[in-house]
């Protein structure tokens, strides 16, 4: 809204300049156009869960990332997890693997012998060779993945292959029945 003002300000000023026939703003005008930016959105945050247990991450969940949804399966420190586009065109992303849970820290492995989804319809590509790492929570029976902080003992990559897809760097998941 603020950013709509400051333009028909400076719409307005340019237009006085021009009907008074000088073509330019005087420095007098340019000083009372005060351009100011819009506060940046608070992030979310979720509270730090350090005793969650495998039990309460085990099932099956569906997120909804930017322009996305992910579908995620964990039973028995394996995982299963699909990135569907919206777009029915592009390829869906996979990661199966195997996973570790040290307090809240989640460590999904990725392994490749696994394979893609077995699928006639759609194509698979990898998601990533790399392991993801997640801070998991559970709140108000959703799952909360955020990014470890940047002093935690485990390598933080500059681009999560989902929490980078979120507006905030959080996906919120929900239980699949």
């Amino acid at each position: 809204m603020m950013g709509l003002v400051v333009v028909a300000v400076v719409s307005l000023l340019a237009a006085n300049s021009f009907i008074a026939g000088d073509g330019e703003v005087s420095p007098k005008q340019q000083s009372e156009v005060v351009i100011q930016e819009t506060p940046p959105k608070p992030k979310r945050s979720f509270k730090r869960q350090t005793s969650i247990t495998e039990t309460e991450i085990e099932g099956s969940w569906r997120a909804r990332l930017d322009g996305m949804q992910a579908l995620l399966q964990m039973r028995g420190r394996t995982y299963k997890l699909i990135v569907v586009p919206d777009n029915p065109v592009e390829a869906r992303y996979y990661s199966n693997g195997t996973y570790v849970l040290k307090d809240d820290l989640l460590i999904m492995m990725p392994n490749m012998k696994w394979g893609p989804p077995k699928s006639r319809r759609f194509a698979y590509d990898v998601l990533t060779l790399s392991d993801l790492p997640v801070l998991v929570s559970k709140h108000e029976e959703k799952l909360v993945w955020q990014l470890p902080s940047y002093d935690s003992d485990v390598y933080v990559p500059n681009f999560h292959q989902i929490l980078s897809r979120t507006e905030d760097n959080i996906a919120v998941w929900d239980i699949l029945k």
